[in-house]
């Protein structure tokens, strides 16, 4: 989703309460991996569960939301 763009007025309202778009708050994230080798360096398994709070975290949804996530990785 793409953060809603301000008109010039709802820009300066903004500055104007002392608040900027640089403004830091607290957040975080919890995440729990798994790795299992079936063949060693051949064949493995990756699973990653976990909770994210709302804000910037690369790759991922701007909102607080749960983490799933799965691989299989293959090598001949």
């Amino acid at each position: 989703m793409q953060p809603k763009l301000l008109s010039f007025h709802e820009w300066t309202a903004k500055m104007e309460k002392g608040r900027t778009f640089h403004d830091k708050r607290p957040g975080g994230s919890l995440s729990l991996l798994y790795n299992y080798a079936f063949v060693p360096e051949r064949l493995a398994i990756h699973l990653e569960l976990g909770y994210k709070a709302k804000g910037f975290l690369p790759g991922e949804s701007l909102r607080a939301s749960p983490l799933a996530k799965f691989a299989l990785n293959a090598r001949f």
